[in-house]
């Protein structure tokens, strides 16, 4: 990774994770030293980051968050994460990556470098999490002071990844299947002191200390991450993916195809699943016409959840809404019932 005898080393950290047996059994797991993947981008591969760049950022951060200790001269950098499956049966491997917060190169995977990975099914939560975490943060702990032979200061600044990896590295309360739904605020689904769809509600924004409180677990202590240096709630993300490409494509997707429907745009309206089937191949049409490429399977009814909630992977779901725009474009041109008929 560097140019040096020291960086060329490999780095093993001890700890536990589930056996075959289903057993927990002693390992040790390979792992990147994040100081030395620092100092290798800088030193070797000449990558820096202008200070006036850093200082317009970590003014914003105290705008809009809580203090971060960091200085101008701090470069940014982030820890990332996901889960992604390996083959046909579903093993999967998860992944933790560290990127330069402000680096945005062309292709996305030139700026994530991994720090390690695991097999997903063999990881015992935070019996084999915790040790390896407490490592990349005291590592970067020590990159706060300065690495390579320029010693470039860095600091943790953004926490990033879906919402079940940064539960399973965090292990915080919130979730977006749960009441509360989310880290940032007190808003709840069924409980309405702070209802999510008011905006005005006051007294409803959390703090790092509230935040902290919702890890207590009797099971295992808190993240070693909240020991990296200026941690804060504000450094975890909102995760775009399941609130956008997810959450609201998801509802609006599923709006647009059933109006597409009920309008008789793809075939008799009575018969759902052939007009899903006939929409279906209007969709792998248009997609292999503009040789757009998706992981998207047949539609089926059991994926219109609630009436008007079309399930479907992040990206999917991006190409979707792509589809369906063009769709209702071609719909509008047609001499199909107009606003006022109830069923259009």
């Amino acid at each position: 990774m560097h140019s040096g005898a020291a960086a060329q080393e490999t780095h093993y950290v001890q700890t536990q994770q589930f056996a075959m047996s289903g057993a927990l059994e002693d390992v040790a797991v390979p792992i990147l030293d994040p100081c030395e993947v620092l100092a290798y981008l800088v030193d070797d591969v000449g990558l820096t980051c202008p200070r006036d760049v850093t200082a317009e950022y970590w003014s914003r951060q105290r705008q809009h968050y809580e203090q971060h200790p960091a200085t101008d001269a701090h470069v940014p950098v982030s820890l990332y994460g996901d889960d992604v499956q390996v083959n046909r049966q579903g093993d999967s491997i998860t992944a933790v990556y560290l990127s330069l917060t402000l680096f945005k190169p062309k292709k996305v995977r030139v700026c994530h470098y991994m720090i390690f990975s695991l097999r997903t099914h063999l990881i015992a939560g935070c019996f084999t999490l915790w040790p390896l975490l407490a490592y990349v943060v005291g590592r970067l702990n020590a990159a706060w002071h300065g690495v390579g032979v320029s010693r470039t200061m860095f600091a943790l600044a953004e926490i990033k990844g879906d919402w079940p990896f940064l539960r399973k590295i965090l292990r915080f309360e919130p979730s977006f299947t749960g009441n509360r739904v989310c880290h940032h605020c007190k808003a709840t689904v069924f409980q309405h002191d702070h209802p999510f769809w008011d905006f005005d509600s006051t007294g409803a924004e959390v703090t790092t200390l509230d935040f902290l409180a919702t890890m207590l677990d009797e099971s295992c202590s808190p993240s070693p991450l909240v020991l990296v240096k200026g941690f804060s709630c504000r450094m975890v993300q909102i995760c775009t993916m399941h609130c956008v490409n997810l959450g609201l494509c998801f509802t609006v997707n599923g709006a647009l195809l059933m109006t597409l429907v009920r309008g008789g745009f793809f075939g008799e309206p009575a018969a759902l699943e052939q007009c899903l089937l006939s929409a279906f191949s209007d969709f792998t049409a248009w997609r292999r016409a503009l040789q757009v490429r998706t992981s998207q399977r047949r539609f089926r009814v059991d994926k219109l959840c609630h009436g008007s909630y079309f399930v479907a992977k992040a990206w999917n779901s991006r190409v979707l809404l792509e589809w369906l725009h063009d769709s209702a474009l071609k719909a509008a041109m047609r001499d199909l019932p107009g606003p006022g008929d109830d069923t259009w």
